[in-house]
């Protein structure tokens, strides 16, 4: 351990600066900004719930039954958006 004295010893202005700065609160936190990718977290999400469906058929909990008629009418309204889109892509071809 005594070669680390030296090493110390030139290091302790800026282990003092780092203790202080880490140790000091701040009042107001800085801003965090997340990116989150709405579209993939949701088809995750839908992906989970279709998984474990079978098993949460079998719930009379209101908000997983509510969570399985919301997973329905998203799934048709995806689908419905695929098709539509599937058949713009089709249009191309005729022009």
């Amino acid at each position: 351990m005594q070669p680390m004295n030296q090493f110390l010893v030139d290091h302790t202005d800026a282990l003092k600066a780092y203790i202080n700065e880490a140790s000091t609160c701040l009042k107001e936190p800085p801003p965090r900004i997340y990116s989150v990718d709405l579209e993939r977290e949701y088809s995750q999400f839908l992906r989970f719930v279709v998984s474990v469906e079978p098993d949460l058929l079998a719930s009379k909990s209101p908000g997983i039954i509510a969570l399985l008629k919301a997973k329905d009418v998203a799934t048709r309204r995806l689908e419905h958006m695929n098709q539509m889109a599937f058949g713009d892509f089709l249009k191309m071809d005729d022009q």
